[in-house]
Formats: structure tokens, C-alpha cells, sequence
């Protein structure tokens, strides 16, 4: 494959799936993904964990659980509508019973880590994204007591396209680096 020409554009769930059933993107990839009847599912095999960001001068982070009643203490930042992460995170707060005290929503997982590292409150957000603030111990995660918030990665393309030959190379080399990449635990 001489030369490729890749354009990356980053939005959320929604506004990735958007773009692929208007044929604008070739390729999109997205968490906690459920197929339109214009889209294609092509590959699904990278297995994202959702942990609960604190500060590492929190009150928690001698801790390695929390209860989920104590989530009520805290100001929850989350991500915006339209966010797999949001959806996710919400069903599994629900599910449990978990009712977080307050919400202040932004628009990026970026801007959330730092509204954790900052101070305004703790977060749910994907073990991928921290992996540098984990590792310079800017960050800890708590494990919430009673559950345990996963998803897939899918890469999604338009139903009516039939992969070319390096859309099929990208999804050889996508399956390689995320097995090599995986958080360690």
C-alpha cells in the first residue's frame, strides 16, 4: 500500500456513526457500538474496562474499593450525550442502584481527566484513556463495590461498502496493536 492517504477525525459514538451511514468516513471506530441496518460491525474484539478515576490525594486512594453509596458524596464528571461511555456507564449505575449526588458534564475524556486531576470530582472512563496518568501515578482508580463496567471496541463501516485491500490491512494491524497494547492490571 504505496503512500496512503489517512484522514483520523475524532467525535463520539454517535457522531462517528452518523458519519459512517453518510458515507463521509470509511471506517469508524466506537465503544459500546449497537448496529444500524446501514452498518457493518467488522471487527469487535478489543475488550475496554471503565474505572473509576480518582486523584491520588483523595480521600479514597488508600483504598482499593468504595462502596456505591459513597459515589453520593462525590461530584460525578461525566461525557456528553451521544457518548458510548455515557451510555454504558449510566445502564450500569442504574442496574446497581448507584445514584451519583451530582453531575457536571464534559465534552471530552481530556477534559474530564483534568477536571479529576484538578479536583472537581471523580470519573468512570476507559482504562485505555489514563494509562500515562496511572503510570506517572497522577491518577488511581477505586474499584466501585457491586460492579464491573466493560464494552467493546467495534470498528464499524458503511453496509453497502465492501472493504478495500488496506481497509483490511488497517483491521490486521488495529487486532495486532490492541492485543499488544492491553492495560496491565
Amino acid at each position: 500500500h504505496p503512500k496512503p492517504e489517512v484522514s483520523l477525525h475524532i467525535g463520539n459514538t454517535r457522531e462517528i456513526e452518523e458519519r459512517v451511514r453518510a458515507t463521509e468516513v470509511d471506517l469508524g471506530i466506537v465503544g459500546g457500538h449497537v448496529s444500524d441496518a446501514k452498518e457493518t460491525c467488522v471487527e469487535a474484539r478489543l475488550l475496554d474496562r471503565i474505572v473509576l478515576i480518582i486523584p491520588r490525594q483523595h480521600p479514597w486512594a488508600a483504598r482499593r474499593a468504595v462502596s456505591g453509596e459513597r459515589l453520593r458524596e462525590e461530584c460525578l464528571l461525566v461525557r456528553e450525550e451521544g457518548s458510548a461511555t455515557r451510555r454504558v456507564i449510566d445502564t450500569a449505575l442504574d442496574r446497581a442502584g448507584i445514584s451519583p449526588g451530582s453531575r457536571l458534564e464534559l465534552g471530552h475524556t481530556e477534559a474530564i481527566k483534568q477536571g479529576v486531576l484538578a479536583g472537581l470530582g471523580v470519573a468512570f472512563v476507559s482504562e485505555y484513556a489514563i494509562r500515562s496518568e496511572l503510570a506517572a501515578r497522577r491518577l488511581r482508580t477505586v474499584r466501585v463495590q457491586g460492579i464491573a463496567i466493560q464494552r467493546h471496541f467495534h470498528v464499524i463501516r458503511y453496509e453497502g461498502r465492501v472493504l478495500s485491500p488496506l481497509e483490511r490491512a488497517f483491521l490486521d494491524f488495529f487486532g495486532a496493536e490492541t492485543q499488544s497494547r492491553r492495560p496491565r492490571r
